[in-house]
């Protein structure tokens, strides 16, 4: 090996310690993003079942308006708060740009394949696949969780992995019930709102 390829090599293992340090000495940003996205989506969630039981009558269109304007809500508030984590410290790590880059992937997905869920149920109205629509955003809320964590290396957010994973089999054993919604909205709380809160005390209060 010569001079410049060894050079080399100790230039790429240098670059690969520095993101590693760079990412445990870096607070992952975007708390207030998981934060109102429990709370908004878990509110959604408790209307969903107080229309199930009969408290509120709106009907199947009042449920769908929910959950659409819930969208619409949260969609608003991440403009603002996008523009907000980009003016604060640590932006640019690469633990952060790859949380930025997982979570918007995520969010993507779920928008993909609700819509998916959507037109086959609009095709076969007896169809059941809407009832996994729960199971499968906590599904891959664990899968950005376990990214985050990678990238951060921090544990918690590991156990955040974990419980999330654990969170989509358990609601979808309600599927089809009221208690469904209840225990999608307690998921929520304790894989976004919690944790949220959490990084929002961990971040830099410094914009730049």
């Amino acid at each position: 090996m010569t001079d410049d390829q060894m050079q080399s090599l100790r230039d790429d293992i240098a670059y690969m310690k520095a993101l590693a340090q760079e990412g445990r000495q870096t607070p992952v940003l975007g708390g207030a993003m998981l934060f109102t996205s429990g709370v908004v989506f878990g509110l959604a969630s408790l209307v969903h079942w107080a229309a199930f039981v009969g408290l509120l009558r709106i009907g199947n269109w009042g449920v769908f308006s929910v959950w659409m304007g819930a969208f619409v809500i949260y969609m608003v508030i991440l403009m603002f708060l996008i523009a907000r984590v980009k003016r604060q410290v640590g932006v640019r790590s690469a633990a952060n740009r790859a949380a930025r880059a997982v979570w918007s992937a995520i969010g993507g997905s779920i928008f993909v394949l609700g819509l998916s869920i959507a037109v086959v149920a609009n095709k076969y109205p007896h169809s059941t696949e809407g009832l996994l629509i729960p199971s499968i955003i906590l599904a891959l809320w664990g899968t950005g969780w376990a990214v985050q964590a990678a990238m951060a290396n921090v544990r918690w957010m590991r156990w955040m992995a974990v419980t999330a994973w654990v969170a989509a089999p358990a609601v979808a054993l309600f599927a089809g019930k009221p208690e469904q919604f209840l225990a999608y909205a307690a998921a929520l709380v304790v894989c976004a709102v919690i944790p949220g809160l959490v990084m929002m005390r961990q971040e830099p209060s410094e914009v730049v």
